[in-house]
């Protein structure tokens, strides 16, 4: 393909993204579903494990792997976007290891819990350093908030933001369980 090209997907062809999922479903069947929700405290049953992720509702099909998300109990339910599919699996299986692989050495698994502390994602160990405060790669969105804080108030609480005392304005997120993030102007 040339600089500046577009691929184009044909009806019925699978794009990256949802191959990217696809491999992501067969590959959470390679690990010991009963740790994941013992580890997780996850409620699961025959044939779905159960789980909540920013306030919406998710459940892995325990054969295939593959994912849904529900806002209405499962009554109706949506299939699981790339993002999220690939979100959610590395929460769960994050230290985990697969059926056939050596065993992860005990400290990994040690570390990761949490420590009750809050801190910034740039200085967890781990993880890749991204740009952050007074680079100005939030300045549009800080921008939107800044002159809409009822908005951005509304926002957080949507995602069942508990408002805290920091900063101009501050809410923690539940994300899962009792991770949460920390957002605040």
């Amino acid at each position: 393909m040339e600089a500046g090209e577009k691929r184009i997907t044909h009806p019925g062809e699978k794009g990256n993204y949802e191959l990217s999922r696809d491999r992501a479903e067969k590959y959470f069947l390679q690990f010991d579903q009963e740790e994941i929700i013992r580890t997780h405290h996850l409620e699961a049953d025959d044939r779905w494990i159960y789980t909540t992720f920013l306030q919406e509702d998710y459940r892995i099909d325990r054969e295939t792997g593959h994912m849904q998300k529900s806002r209405d109990g499962f009554i109706t339910t949506e299939e699981a976007g790339h993002g999220d599919t690939l979100t959610i699996f590395d929460f769960l299986c994050h230290n985990m290891t697969p059926h056939g692989a050596a065993e992860a050495d005990a400290a990994n698994r040690a570390a990761c819990t949490l420590s009750g502390k809050w801190a910034p994602v740039n200085s967890l160990k781990g993880r890749p350093k991204t740009v952050g405060v007074g680079s100005g790669l939030f300045e549009s969105h800080s921008a939107i908030f800044d002159a809409d804080q009822e908005g951005f108030a509304a926002a957080c609480e949507k995602l069942g933001g508990e408002k805290m005392s920091v900063g101009d304005i501050g809410y923690k997120i539940p994300v899962w369980g009792e991770v949460a993030v920390l957002i605040k102007f």
